[in-house]
């Protein structure tokens, strides 16, 4: 049996698993997945949205279309998308003539942060798809294909500029690609490629070549807004993200990589680390300092767990065990690998919380008129996916992070107006409490609770989640010149 007919049905299972996951837990728990969802629906009638570096173009593009069928289907479809990285990740290891091939997509599968964000509406996932092509394209000599994608690669995560580097480093050294200055010269312009267009873009759409820079929404000293932390809290996190199946494979498999042909996947992969760890420490580009970014560089993980699992299968010890045991443990280890990014998932608070807020929605839509309210608002905009609100409404509030702006908006809305609040996304987001809103006219319509259990994850955790989650459907009753004091 040839590998493809091998790789076939580990692809489509991958995909359908991904898609009952999704149809199990509808509802994505990261905040910006459905920011990202509302830049696709909102697109089509504001195109000069998903043009800004936060709505990353390309992405969007991919994504814009299947979006307007609703939450699940551009789920369904990010869902594709990583059974191809899967694939693709498979014939990256095969191009590295790595034994155990096939492995590698599933290690890509396995990781538990990589799984989370598989079927969501989310870049990191893409991205990491969008890094393999183009180490694959590069190691078949196709330099010209390979630096033509990695200049689209900013449209996709920031991070794409970083990748934009590495590729210009690697084309100036004359030993990497054996072509000659002139030749090396030509190619580099192709790196220009991606940033030309998406400028052309701006130009045709808002009027404005600078369009990228001025709607930059990531400032250098973003400190207040999102925090900081220590230099190598990414490397604190690490077991956390491996997950207690992975680790000790990308342990193992860090000196059996170290060699040439693995350069420039950990090349890429410390890019990845070490700027995120940096940015983190020092509080800059809003870096939250979160695992799921490492996603980016899922498949290069699993290249060294690979390489993990290589040297435990060629070592003597194992030799010297029973085919029969050997066949146990590995069904086993499978088993465990799978089973354990679905616990990790469903042992997080933030995938948990979406629970709580859909009975919120569901009151909202069964006892408000919401077509009637004067205004509505909410800290979170999964509300606005569940009612599928209209993006050009009049009646929606935009939320500002500033506490002190935050409350003269809700100060200043009128009688009549409701809105959603719950003690996470409110008080952490926009700095205001579920227990302050009364006291600026607004009464309590129904109220949700939840204690979120689970098992202990060991790990950094950079952003807690409450234990408690508490969400409340409002509604203003004094006019706002009844207000006073904050």
């Amino acid at each position: 049996m040839t590998k493809s007919c091998e790789r076939f049905p580990i692809c489509l299972a991958v995909f359908i698993i991904l898609v009952l996951w999704t149809l199990i837990w509808p509802d994505s728990g990261e905040g910006d997945a459905i920011l990202h969802y509302r830049n696709f629906r909102e697109g089509a009638l504001n195109p000069e949205v998903m043009l800004t570096a936060w709505a990353r173009p390309l992405y969007a593009a991919l994504m814009f279309v299947p979006a307007m069928g609703g939450v699940l289907a551009v789920r369904i479809w990010t869902a594709f998308f990583s059974a191809i990285l899967v694939w693709q990740t498979m014939r990256l290891a095969d191009d590295l003539e790595l034994p155990n091939s096939t492995l590698a997509g599933l290690m890509v599968f396995w990781q538990p942060y990589a799984f989370a964000l598989a079927a969501d509406t989310m870049t990191e996932m893409p991205m990491a798809l969008g890094i393999v092509l183009a180490f694959r394209l590069w190691l078949a000599r196709r330099f010209a294909s390979s630096l033509l994608l990695v200049s689209f690669l900013p449209m996709v995560r920031p991070e794409g500029f970083f990748m934009m580097l590495v590729w210009s480093v690697m084309l100036l050294l004359p030993r990497v690609t054996g072509l000659k200055l002139g030749s090396r010269l030509r190619h580099g312009v192709l790196l220009g490629v991606g940033l030309f267009c998406w400028i052309v873009a701006c130009v045709l759409i808002v009027e404005d070549p600078y369009y990228v820079i001025r709607s930059w929404s990531w400032p250098p000293g973003s400190i207040v807004a999102y925090g900081s932390g220590r230099l190598f809290d990414y490397a604190i996190g690490w077991p956390e993200y491996c997950g207690p199946v992975l680790l000790p494979l990308f342990l193992i498999g860090i000196v059996p990589s170290s060699q040439k042909k693995m350069l420039l996947p950990w090349v890429v992969w410390l890019t990845v680390f070490v700027v995120h760890s940096f940015l983190w420490w020092r509080g800059w580009f809003a870096s939250l300092g979160l695992l799921r970014i490492l996603a980016c560089t899922s498949p290069l993980t699993a290249l060294v767990c690979l390489y993990g699992w290589n040297a435990i299968a060629s070592s003597r010890a194992l030799h010297a065990w029973s085919s029969r045991m050997k066949v146990g443990i590995r069904v086993f280890v499978f088993l465990l690998a799978t089973a354990y990014p679905m616990i990790f998932f469903v042992n997080k608070a933030e995938n948990r919380h979406p629970a709580v807020i859909r009975q919120a929605v569901d009151y909202l839509q069964a006892h408000c008129e919401l077509e009637k309210a004067s205004s509505f608002f909410t800290c979170d905009q999964l509300v606005l996916a569940l009612l599928d609100y209209p993006y050009d409404s009049e009646q929606l509030k935009c939320n500002l992070p500033a506490r002190e702006k935050q409350l003269d908006m809700l100060v200043s809305l009128p009688a009549g107006s409701l809105g959603v609040w719950d003690n996470y996304r409110g008080k952490y987001w926009f700095n205001v409490e579920i227990d302050e809103l009364p006291v600026h006219g607004y009464e309590i319509l129904f109220e949700t609770d939840r204690t979120l259990r689970g098992i202990p994850i060991y790990g950094i955790g950079l952003r807690h989640w409450p234990k408690y989650q508490r969400c409340v459907v409002v509604r203003k009753l004094r006019e706002p010149a009844s207000d006073s004091g904050r």
